[in-house]
């Protein structure tokens, strides 16, 4: 039996591939009375023969790590789309994947259970800049912005 290739889908999340860091605004609203900044650092691997990027992401405020997480991306074959799944240092995991397509230079996944809805968008600005945004689906029916950053590759 023949081991499968990744596909053009998968090759295409060599993108991130690296250590990025950059600054992050952490928008007011119903998690956070006031917004606040922080700075980041994340590192993505491709892993399991080049199926899933890995990310292991770290942020901080004042100089001390506030918040991290790891992050498992891929795609989805039979259903087309990229996915995501994500764990943190308060305990964040979800039942499903947030699922996603990745058109021109932006990477849009959407994460909906029965707590919240939730868009993560990475968009690359150049070969060494991308920007990372999520919005959450508020009871108003609108995006709302919970978090914003602009990142440069450092290696």
């Amino acid at each position: 039996m023949q081991r499968p290739a990744p596909t053009p889908q998968h090759d295409r999340l060599a993108a991130f591939e690296g250590v990025w860091e950059g600054g992050e605004i952490l928008h007011s609203g119903p998690a956070r009375a006031v917004a606040s900044r922080a700075t980041a650092r994340y590192e993505f691997r491709r892993s399991c023969g080049g199926f899933f990027l890995l990310l292991d992401y770290e942020q901080r405020q004042d100089g001390e790590v506030t918040y991290g997480g790891h992050g498992v991306y891929g795609f989805d074959a039979a259903k087309g789309t990229y996915t995501g799944q994500w764990f943190d240092t308060m305990g964040g995991f979800y039942e499903t994947p947030s699922r996603g397509v990745f058109e021109g230079n932006t990477l849009t996944l959407v994460l909906a259970n029965e707590r919240f809805k939730a868009r993560y968008c990475y968009e690359f600005v150049g070969a060494d800049e991308m920007t990372f945004q999520i919005h959450v689906h508020a009871k108003s029916g609108v995006w709302e912005p919970y978090m914003s950053g602009r990142y440069r590759r450092a290696s």
